[in-house]
Formats: C-alpha cells, structure tokens, sequence
C-alpha cells in the first residue's frame, strides 16, 4: 500500500493559511485591502492585545450581498479576476480569493455584510474553518469583519507570536503606510478603548505625511516627480543630513501597493551612496505607477513583492531620479538634520490628529533651518592645483580656524563650522571621480619613482588587478620576485606618502573584491584615496587656502556630506545663538 495520501480538509487549510496569516499585521493588511478594493471612504480597525485578541476592521464599501457573504469563505473565490489576461492585469489589492478562507481557518470569525440592495445583512460566525452559524443582521452598507483569538486551533504556531507591544507597533506601522498611500480615505485604529491614529481624508501625500509623522519629518523631506515612457516616479525623500538608524521608513509603492521589493531598496542605496554614514537610512516615500502588465505581483501569498517585466530600468531610473533630486538640493541654507528626529507612529503616543482647517490655512508651508550634527575626524597640504580656483565662494567669509581641523566662516544665515579633512574630502572625491569616468584623470611622472616589496597576499592581488590598479591612476610596472615600481600616480595625490597610500589601497582592495562586484569596487577605492590625500585633522591652514578649500567645496554636487556619508558643515545661525543665551 503506498505511503501518500491526500490531507483532511481542514488540515490542508490550515497549512494553506500559514502562507497567508503569519501574524495579526496579516490579517489587519488583508481585510484592509479587501476595504479598499470594495472602495470604502472609511476604515475603522480595533485591536485588542495587539491583535492577538481581537482584530475588528469595519468600513462603508460596497458590501456583499447573502450569496457572496457564503461564497467568500471559498478558497479561490473571488470577484477581482475571472481570466488569465485579469491575472496579467490585475487593478485591485487582492486577487486571489484566499485571505478570507486562510483567516477563518485559524481564528474565530465573524463577518457582517450588506450591498445597496440588500433590506438587511448577513452574518457569518466560523470557528477553525468550520461554518458555525449563518443570519441576518442589521448593519448598515459595508462589512464589518471580527477575527478573534488568532492561532487558538494551532497552539504551536501561537507560541511564535511576539509581546503585545511588538505585534501592535507593527500594526500601527502597517496603517499609517497604507493611509499614506491611500490618503483620500479615513482611516482610523483603536487598540482598546485608546485611539491611536485618526486620519481624516486628505487631498495630498504631503498631507497625510504631516497628519502621520508632523512637522519635523516634512521639513527634511524634498519632492521629485517623473513621468517619461510610461514611467511615473514621484514622492518624497530626505536630505542627506537626515537620518535614520532603521530602514522602516523606506517605504515604496508600486500603483498603490505597498511592496517590499529588494530591486528597489537597492536603487535607493545606490542613489544615498557616499551621502549617508555606515549604517543610517534615509526615508523614502517612493511612488510607482506603471501599466499594470509590466509589473506581476502574483510572486507570493502576501502579495507584498512584485517582479517587474524591465527590472533594470526601473532600477536605474529610481537610482538616477532620487540621486538627481538630491544633488539639485544642495541643502545648506536652511537645512535642519538630525538623527532620530522622526516622529515616529507608536501606540505610546497621543492620537494622531489634524483638522482640515490646519491644512487649509496653509500649516504646510514650512521654513526648516539647517543645523548639521559635529563631527570630530582625524596632516598635508592642499596641493598646488588646489589653491587655483578662480573665485571664493561669495557667501562665506573665512573668519580662521579652530583647533587646527575646522574652519570657521559666516554667511548671510549664521556662522558655519566646516571640518577640514571631510570638506577636503569631498573635493579630492569629486575630482578624482569625474577624472576617472572621463577618461582624462591627470597623472603626474615621479621625479624619483617608488619600489615597492609587498607580502604575497598583497602581490597576488596586484597582478589579478593590474588593469583596475592603472585605471585609478598608478603607472606600475613588475620589479622582480613580489617587488614593484610606481613611476606615476594621480596629479591630486601628488603631496601624499606614496608607499602607505598604495599598500593602503591594495589591502582595502583585497577587502573590497570580498565583499562586493568589481563594479561598485572603483568607487569605493576612489573614496579611500580621497581619504587619503585629503588634509587631516590638527593640520594649520592659511587663511587663503582655507578660502580657497572652502570655495571648491561649494562648488561640489553634495557639499554638505562626505563620500563616507558623515556631515561637513554645523551650522549656528541667528536663531540657534538667540536660543542659547536665552533671546526667545
């Protein structure tokens, strides 16, 4: 007798469920998206203990009729597709006509129901999977869903749910990125009797932004808008200068899906490379519309990934929309960057509430002001072709230096405290850079040249990268058993100590080649002899040639971050001065 056998039922529901219900966020996104699909104006959701509880979602959509109140308990029962071509091109949230089956099977639930035609509702009560009671109901057009005791038929996977707190932050997180996303609709989650977010329906994202997160997050945030062969980018993205230590406020949709979706994180990183410190993450409020048959988001039951028919271009035209919008800010005036500022959605907080009156008298119209955090960083000149540039910057008058690592200067906005070495660096970065991609990075012959005897380590990856090793600007040749010599480097490095930079480039070479694609490897060794060659901390410097620094500086795509990320300039203006001595 064979061994395979076809599962009971309910256990191939319930195994069918997990790839739908994972944790009550699941459930709260599912009956969500049925809402908006049903074209509700408003979405009420209470939560008890964290949804673990109780998870109630009631909304004023279209409603169903007795018929499909019993229907929608079907696995692949739906109203969204009847085709494959609907498939192909699917316009809705939901699709696939399993969220109500997987969430009946693992909760007690109860669902209320009625359409414009109908006298009165349905009612539905099943308990596992197991249909336990059907009735009218009085309720007015829409549907209202309870789903209680999440996992009480499956004790084991119930252990795996976290604490209250854990499950409920993510369900207000989950809210407010889909209120964000659907902002002309309200939206409102109770955890108990406590309110958590209100939001009343609003005509723009920018809106929403400030009913969600406040003030403070919208003045760092700058706007972009594209729309070029059938492409639409648009939202919202901050200033280098502000940060977070998360990646939760990376937020991309895709035709008004939200998506968590690698392609993109990844363009985002690309564009924020060399603007951000190791470790820190902007936000981004990234929003895609495309025709809906160049984009499949049948890729998994949460339905939260997408796979795009060109993902390339959709990768490069992200990366080069948000980096274009970031190097057309500049911002420097006005500017005011933190880290942990964001106002962040949580159930520890007052209910988040704004009137329509605030919006309308124009609250959305924000000056912020820059103040950039101090760094401390850690002895060379400028090089000669360094102190040539043709103008100063007209703003900045150079007033000296402290301790020997920041020029202090002042501008029409207040006093500004530049750290030497990172503003060097990006000027060195920037240079060496377009050298490089142009073909024309100057090169300068050694008087006198260098011999070099490296370890084998380090002589085996010179000569795997020989090529890569010219490229960046070194005229070497073989000199024997593991020995070399340099007759040239790059004209900017001239002042540098020779022998360490380029044992210092080839061990971060080898550490480069490791861990990423020979691609992004020129780059970063482009920043490492930046690093290098830029003045260092405790360095003295002439008042001309910190004029002369500062003026470069200013005249570099990104002047305000270095290409490690980390800030250049602290700003103190008027305000900031008042403030201290107790002005205002």
């Amino acid at each position: 007798m064979g061994k395979i056998k076809i599962l009971p039922e309910n256990i191939a529901n319930r195994i069918a469920a997990g790839e739908v219900v994972e944790h009550p966020t699941s459930i709260v996104k599912e009956l969500m998206e049925n809402s908006i699909d049903a074209a509700a104006s408003e979405i009420r959701i209470f939560v008890e203990e964290g949804g673990k509880r109780l998870i109630r979602v009631v909304d004023n959509g279209k409603g169903m009729d007795s018929d499909d109140v019993l229907l929608c308990f079907e696995r692949h029962s739906t109203s969204k597709i009847s085709t494959l071509r609907d498939l192909n091109e699917v316009q809705t949230l939901g699709f696939r006509g399993e969220a109500f089956a997987s969430i009946a099977a693992v909760t007690r639930l109860t669902l209320k129901s009625r359409d414009e035609s109908s006298l009165y509702g349905t009612q539905v009560r099943i308990n596992g999977g197991v249909l336990r009671g059907v009735s009218q109901a009085g309720i007015h057009r829409g549907t209202s869903v309870e789903a209680r005791n999440i996992f009480f038929n499956t004790p084991a996977r119930r252990k795996f749910l976290r604490s209250t707190r854990y499950e409920l932050s993510r369900i207000v997180e989950l809210v407010a990125h889909y209120a964000i996303s659907y902002s002309k609709i309200y939206f409102s989650l109770h955890h108990y009797d406590k309110e958590l977010i209100s939001a009343p329906p609003v005509a723009h994202y920018s809106q929403r932004i400030y009913q969600l997160y406040g003030k403070n997050l919208m003045e760092n945030l700058v706007p972009f808008e594209y729309e070029k062969e059938g492409l639409g980018l648009s939202g919202y993205l901050s200033r280098p200068g502000y940060y977070r230590s998360s990646a939760d406020m990376l937020l991309t949709y895709v035709n008004q899906r939200l998506v968590k979706d690698r392609l993109l994180n990844r363009a985002i990183r690309e564009a924020y490379h060399t603007m951000l410190p190791r470790d820190r993450y902007p936000v981004v409020l990234l929003f895609i519309t495309l025709p809906s048959e160049l984009v499949d988001v049948n890729v998994h039951p949460s339905k939260l990934e997408v796979r795009f028919r060109q993902p390339r271009f959709i990768h490069d035209r992200v990366r080069d929309v948000l980096m274009d919008t970031i190097v057309k800010e500049k911002p420097l005036a006005g500017f005011k960057a933190t880290e942990g500022t964001l106002k962040k959605v949580s159930f520890q907080q007052q209910p988040l509430k704004i009137e329509k009156e605030r919006l309308a008298q124009g609250e959305m119209e924000v000056s912020p002001e820059e103040v950039l955090p101090p760094i401390s960083t850690p002895r060379l000149s400028l090089p000669e072709e360094e102190t040539k540039s043709e103008e100063v910057a007209p703003e900045v008058a150079v007033l000296g230096q402290y301790q020997n690592s920041y020029i202090v200067g002042m501008d029409q906005e207040g006093i500004l405290i530049i750290d030497q070495h990172a503003a060097h660096e990006r000027v060195l970065y920037e240079k060496l850079w377009k050298g490089f991609t142009n073909r024309q990075l100057a090169r300068q012959a050694l008087l006198i040249p260098v011999v070099l005897e490296v370890s084998s380590s380090q002589s085996l990856i010179i000569d795997e990268h020989f090529t890569l090793i010219r490229e960046l600007g070194f005229g070497i040749e073989n000199f024997g058993d593991r020995a070399y010599i340099i007759k040239e480097i790059p004209s900017l490095l001239a002042n540098c100590q020779i022998e360490t930079l380029f044992v210092d480039m080839v061990d971060e070479l080898e550490k480069e080649l490791k861990a990423k694609k020979v691609e992004d490897v020129y780059q970063k060794m482009i920043i490492s002899l930046a690093c290098h060659a830029a003045i260092k901390a405790n360095h003295p410097l002439s008042v001309e040639k910190m004029r002369y620094l500062v003026a470069d500086l200013f005249k570099t795509t990104l002047p305000m971050t270095c290409p490690h990320g980390r800030p250049i300039i602290l700003r103190l203006s008027q305000r900031d001065l008042e403030k201290g001595f107790l002005r205002r």
